[in-house]
This record gives C-alpha cells, sequence and structure tokens, in this order.
C-alpha cells in the first residue's frame, strides 16, 4: 500500500462507513492538501508531474469509493474499451480546479507552510478528546454533525501533508542539498569586495580634516642609493592631530589635490616637485632654491569659473618635509595678472590645515591663467615642505 493511500484510508479511519457525505469531505481535504503542496513544492514540479500525481491520487479515491460503494442489484454492464474510466464525484467537484493550482507560481502558492503547521496543530488538539472516545458506542459517532467530521478530518489531513511533505522531500535530498553550497560560494565570492579599499571622498576634503597614514618608500623622483639620509622618508609618520580650520563652514568644497596626481604642479627644470609615495596615496615634496622660490598648483578654467566672484578659504594639508625642513610656508592666489597678499604660515613636523582667504574678482585679469603660489621657507634656502592635499572652498 502506498503512502498516498495510506494516508487517505486513515483520513476516513474514524467515520461512519455509511456516512458517505463524511467520508467525500475528508477525502477532499486532502485531495485539496495535496494539489496545494504539488503546487508550491521546491524544486518546482512540471505540469506533467503535477498530473500524473494527481491522476493516482483519484485513482486511489475510486478505489476507496468502490470499497464503500454497496452492492448493484444488477449486474454491472461492462465498459467498452473506447468508453472512459469511471469518475467519483472528487472528479467533477477537483479536477475543474486543478488548472488553478498547477498554473500557480510556485514562489506565491495558494497557501503557506506555517498556515499548514497550524492547521495541523489545531486539528491535533481538536483529535485529542475524540481519540479518548474512539471505544465509545458507535451510535455516538453516528451523532457527530458533518461540521464536526470536517475539523476531525481536517486534523488529520494537516498530519499526512506533513508526512507527505517529508518523504517527498527525502527522495529530492540530493537535489536540494547542492542549493546552500551555491550560495555560500556565491556569498564568499562576493564579500572581498566589501574589504576593498575605496580612494579618498571629497566629504573628507570638504571637512578639511587631513587623515594620518603611513609613508611607503620613495617611487618617483628617488634620490640617488648612495644618499642614506633620504631613506628616513620610508618610515610611518605618528598619527597628527588636524585641527579644522577656523571660520564659516564651507559651502562647496573644490579639491585641486588630494594626494594622488601630483601632475598639477609646475616648477622650474632645476627644482621639480617631487612625488613620494603611490598612486592610492602621498604627497608632494616643494623646495625652495636660489632659482626657484617653490612651485605653482594650476587652477583649471573649470574651478575659476565655479569660483570667480566668491570669498574663498585655500586649504593646504602640509608640514616641514624630514630634510631641510622649512619652518614656515607662503600662500598666494594668482589670478591673471593680479596676485592676492602673501599668507605665511608655520609648518610642524606633522600635516596639519594651513588656510587663507581671498575675494576672486568676477572677471580675470589678463590671458594668464588661474594658480596657488607655494613656497616654503626662505627664497634661496634650501628648505622643503610636504604637501598632502590642496582645496578651496567656497564661504557663504
Amino acid at each position: 500500500m502506498s503512502h498516498l493511500e495510506t494516508a487517505l484510508r486513515r483520513a476516513i479511519a474514524d467515520l461512519d462507513p455509511s456516512d458517505r457525505e463524511a467520508r467525500r469531505i475528508a477525502l477532499g481535504n486532502v485531495r485539496a492538501s495535496m494539489l496545494r503542496l504539488l503546487a508550491v513544492y521546491d524544486p518546482p514540479l512540471s505540469a506533467e508531474a503535477i498530473e500524473r500525481k494527481i491522476d493516482e491520487v483519484d485513482a486511489y479515491i475510486r478505489a476507496i469509493e468502490a470499497d464503500f460503494a454497496p452492492t448493484p442489484a444488477r449486474a454491472a454492464v461492462e465498459p467498452t474499451p473506447d468508453a472512459p474510466l469511471a469518475s467519483s464525484d472528487f472528479d467533477e467537484e477537483y479536477e475543474a480546479g486543478d488548472e488553478d493550482y498547477v498554473d500557480e507560481d510556485p514562489d506565491e502558492g495558494p497557501f503557506d507552510e506555517d498556515d499548514l503547521e497550524d492547521q495541523s496543530l489545531e486539528g491535533d488538539q481538536d483529535i485529542e478528546p475524540d481519540v479518548d472516545e474512539a471505544s465509545e458506542p458507535l451510535n455516538e459517532t453516528r451523532g457527530l454533525s458533518v461540521k464536526t467530521l470536517a475539523l476531525i478530518a481536517g486534523g488529520l489531513v494537516g498530519f499526512l501533508v506533513i508526512l507527505i511533505a517529508g518523504l517527498y522531500l527525502a527522495q529530492q535530498m540530493t537535489l536540494g542539498s547542492t542549493t546552500p553550497t551555491t550560495v555560500e560560494q556565491s556569498a564568499g565570492g562576493t564579500a572581498p569586495a566589501a574589504t576593498e579599499s575605496a580612494p579618498p571622498s571629497t566629504d573628507t576634503l570638504e571637512s578639511t580634516d587631513v587623515p594620518a597614514e603611513a609613508v611607503p618608500p620613495p617611487t618617483q623622483s628617488a634620490p640617488p642609493a648612495d644618499n642614506p639620509s633620504e631613506s628616513a622618508v620610508a618610515a610611518p609618520d605618528a598619527v597628527p592631530e588636524v585641527v579644522s580650520p577656523a571660520g564659516p563652514p564651507a559651502t562647496e568644497s573644490l579639491v585641486l589635490f588630494d594626494g594622488h596626481d601630483p601632475s598639477g604642479f609646475k616648477s622650474a627644470s632645476d627644482n621639480p616637485v617631487k612625488f613620494e609615495g603611490s598612486a592610492d596615496a602621498g604627497f608632494v615634496e616643494i623646495s625652495s632654491s636660489a632659482s626657484a622660490n617653490g612651485a605653482r598648483l594650476i587652477v583649471g578654467p573649470g574651478v575659476y569659473q565655479r569660483i570667480a566672484g566668491h570669498d574663498i578659504r585655500i586649504v593646504v594639508a602640509a608640514r616641514g618635509a624630514r630634510d631641510n625642513p622649512a619652518a614656515t610656508l607662503r600662500l598666494a592666489y594668482q589670478n591673471g595678472h593680479q596676485l592676492s597678499g602673501w599668507s605665511d604660515l608655520k609648518l610642524g613636523s606633522d600635516f596639519q590645515s594651513l588656510t587663507m582667504t581671498w575675494k576672486v574678482p568676477k572677471e580675470r585679469t589678463g590671458g594668464e591663467g588661474d594658480a596657488i603660489l607655494i613656497e616654503p621657507g626662505i627664497p634661496g634656502d634650501q628648505t622643503a615642505a610636504d604637501i598632502r592635499s590642496v582645496t578651496i572652498d567656497l564661504l557663504p
């Protein structure tokens, strides 16, 4: 005897054999629950597989009905080979609903498994008093209403559906076990992406709080190997305490240099700007020599159009160089032929935010472009300063 037939017969085991209506309700509940289970089964079953399983259930129902059917008074008429098989009332009442269950999206089945478990628990609670009274005389069972019998059958159906679901899941154990492994590998493959370092955002530069970072070994413009004093640059810097510049908060910050691309700096050929670090993070070293006082950071036309006619604050994250450190740094803004006043700022051994403010003319005074002039120490004293970032803040 198959599991389906066992489930169907157990659903009507406690019913009066002569009560055909109660038996029809109990078997119908089992059949409907089976349809719901097939519709939401994971992995989804094909329409043909669902149809075969429904036919199997109907065949068992017809066999059970035949066991309870009374002996006919006249000889049964032999069906012709072309005649369709006799069907029970369940075929007529429920086969019309098969298409609804088969076509449903398995992800959005007609019922939820939690509801099925709740139904099973409720059914078990209703069954307990009736099970204790199973030995009572048959005439008391016949006195039960159809509604009470339906509740009893519903409890049995919930238990049987859970049993059937467990059997089907056991049969598909091999297929189902591959899905968690795939998901785990996929999750493992994408996890490192969350730890990848991102380039510094403009939000950090807007607050002018320059983060501390370790200075990597020199790469570009590295000094000759016979100069041991330059190797001290490779030592990591202590974490400095950077103080935000005083004054009103910026309405917008425009980053000219953030430690990545030093191509915006221009200087004399015999006093080049040296870039220390890597393409991801670093700083430039600007020196003062007899032929050149420092370097210029070009301000592009797009930036000038944005700041023209506005009060600006120039923020430079700077320190004295490791070798021949400058004690001061001079900043100025060049707008065509016009030059802002020089700002003399003190340098320390750690990076700190140095600022100057100026109101940019609405029209450029001359054909030359705009630039920020940076001169460390006293002109020609051979001292140097390290620059890690340069930002222009628009002030309200």
